[in-house]
């Protein structure tokens, strides 16, 4: 398993200074991306060795999570609160430390992003909510363009509509792949009780 040192990252109208991650008081860390439209440039992205995440919920503040460790193709991202988010294939999958938090088990069937219909197992938390069977069908929606480091790319739009029918809850999720097939952007819903969640991810 690769650990990787924490740091956060300051975005300044002037420069970025590296700052010791657990040292960096929380109100700064909320204002480091206290703008939702906040940018992340080429060079702020070149100017630091870690991967990180821009997490936000619904019209909220966005705020960076670090890759903390990687470990069978489990991403773990953890913010300068404690919140951890682990990830599969850009999916959060398990969230700890949310209001409330989600454990999905992951379908051994479900490949990536192939088209096709997946039955999972799912637990939330607050209120409890445990073995629910969560279905889920990805398509392919589109080739689209997004700005992403200042640059123009081209990438695949997958969709993920999600329910759980014994509690009458439905939505759909959207990624956004480049061309090595990672996600580099996407909109999830975990519980029904959160907003939708924004992210995206910069990956070294």
């Amino acid at each position: 398993m690769t650990r990787l040192f924490l740091i956060a990252i300051l975005l300044g109208s002037c420069s970025s200074l590296p700052i010791s991650y657990k040292d960096l008081p929380k109100d700064i860390y909320r204002l480091t991306f206290g703008y939702p439209n906040v940018e992340v440039t080429q060079g702020i992205f070149n100017s630091y060795p870690y991967s990180f995440a821009k997490v936000g919920f619904g019209k909220g503040q966005s705020v960076i999570m670090i890759l903390e460790s990687i470990d069978d193709n489990l991403f773990t991202w953890v913010g300068q609160d404690g919140v951890k988010l682990i990830t599969k294939n850009g999916r959060v999958i398990k969230s700890m430390g949310l209001p409330h938090d989600v454990d999905i088990k992951p379908s051994i069937h479900r490949d990536n992003f192939a088209s096709g219909e997946y039955f999972e197992v799912v637990n939330f938390s607050h209120p409890i909510l445990l073995n629910a069977d969560l279905l889920s069908f990805i398509e392919f929606k589109e080739l689209s363009n997004l700005i992403y480091l200042e640059n123009n790319m081209s990438v695949n739009v997958f969709t993920e509509n999600i329910a759980i029918e014994n509690i009458g809850w439905s939505n759909e999720n959207i990624y956004y792949l480049d061309s090595s097939n990672r996600v580099i952007k996407t909109t999830q819903h975990l519980h029904p009780f959160l907003d939708q969640m924004h992210i995206e991810f910069y990956l070294k």
